[in-house]
Order: structure tokens, then sequence, then C-alpha cells
């Protein structure tokens, strides 16, 4: 990554969480280094939220986005924008609406972006709701139960696949979710915005929800495992991709 930095670099977009590959980055040791080159780091995080500690301050990120809806389970639509102090100055919403300035106190930073056009506010009112519930049913015991669950899915499908993960067998690689390579061969998708043909399938005839993904050249599945799911879906998707292997 920071070989590509040079002195046009003004800002490095990260993902906290990458979604194709589920690879937890070190976006602390990212942020340090960035902060010494005088860069700011603006983190896509929405894989994280729930999965992973998420301590902004201690991050240390200029900015940190991130929707809800996935491991947090909140509605979707919902999600959340942190700016550092020093850059809340600096930061202009592209589209005002009503919320900019409220008589009785000063201005704010968010103030610009509270309250955009006639969006819905009902899905972030919920959000508390899903933070209750995650609690109440516990952290740590989703974190781990969900880890635990992705590393099982990945010793399994190495083993049916003849392949090897992308990472290391370490929770600091990967949390609730883990992406296989498949055994080699072309993409199959029509088109490169298309879905995998397997995908489809595993929806249509196995009614199992996965994506398959091209990666470098090579098709990869990710297994995401959350608190419903257990070792009978496991299962379930290890038939269908033998049976799939098999064609």
């Amino acid at each position: 990554m920071f070989a590509a930095v040079s002195p046009r670099t003004k800002l490095i977009v990260v993902s906290h969480v990458t979604s194709p590959t589920a690879i937890v980055f070190p976006v602390e040791e990212i942020c340090a280094r960035a902060k010494t080159l005088g860069i700011p780091v603006c983190i896509d995080g929405p894989h994280a939220i729930a999965m992973r500690d998420v301590h902004l301050r201690r991050i240390g990120a200029a900015f940190y986005c991130a929707s809800l809806h996935k491991w947090l389970s909140a509605p979707l639509g919902t999600g959340f924008l942190y700016v550092d102090r020093r850059w809340q100055p600096k930061l202009k919403a592209p589209m005002l609406s009503w919320g900019r300035s409220l008589s009785g106190r000063a201005d704010r930073w968010q103030d610009e972006w509270n309250w955009q056009g006639t969006r819905d506010p009902a899905g972030f009112l919920a959000v508390p709701a899903a933070l209750d519930f995650l609690e109440s049913a516990g952290l740590a015991m989703f974190r781990e139960h969900g880890h635990a669950l992705a590393q099982e899915a990945r010793q399994r499908i190495e083993t049916l696949c003849g392949t090897a993960a992308l990472v290391p067998d370490d929770p600091a690689w990967y949390g609730t979710m883990i992406t296989i390579p498949l055994p080699s061969g072309p993409s199959l998708r029509a088109s490169p915005n298309s879905w995998d043909p397997w995908t489809k399938t595993l929806w249509e005839d196995h009614r199992i929800e996965i994506p398959v993904v091209d990666w470098h050249g090579r098709r990869h599945i990710r297994v995401s495992c959350h608190l419903y799911n257990d070792s009978r879906d496991l299962d379930r998707l290890l038939v269908a991709l033998e049976q799939l292997i098999r064609g």
C-alpha cells in the first residue's frame, strides 16, 4: 500500500475488514504510519462493527464510516460517520437540508449532515434495539461462536477443495467470516458485473445465500457465520459444494 504513496497522495482509503476476501487489516498500524507521512486515512468499516473492537480514537483515522446492517443487524440504510476534530471544520456536506442551523445554540459540524432531504429516520431509531439485542446475547459469545464456525468452515472447505485460505488460521486475520479458494478454473460469470452461477444455484436449489467471488483471477467462496448459524448449516453447504464440484 505505502509503496504506491507519492507526493500527490492526499488521502488513504482502506477497509477495516475487506468484503471479498474477509481479511482484517491492521488499521492502527496503517494510520500510525500514514500520520508520519502527513496523510489522513479514511477507513471503510461496515464489516468490523460488532465483529471487531472498534476504538475510534485509538485507531487514529481522520475518518471512519460504516453501515450498521451487517454484523450488528440494524436496519438497512443505517450507519455513521466519525470525523476527527481537526478535520471537522474542513468537512462540508454535498447537500444541505433541514437542520443546519437550530435556534438556541451554536452551529455544530454535524448539523449539515443530520437530516438530508426527506430521508426516513425510522431505521436509525431502531439501532439502539440492535445494540441491546447483541449485548443481551453477549458480544464475546457472538464473536467466539462466529469465529469458531468460520474456522470449521475453513477447515472443511479446504479439505473438500484441496485449497488453502488466503490468511493464516489466526483470529487476528479473520473474524466471523472466511474466504476460501475454490478448485482452480476460469470465471463462470457471463459478465464482470454478473453473479457467479454457483451463487444462483446455491440459493435456488439449496436455499443457501452465499457469495462466490472472483479475486485475482480465481473463484472463491466467502462464508459468514452469525448467531443463527451452526454446524448443520455447514453440513448443507458442504453437500451442495461437493455436488457442484463434481458437476
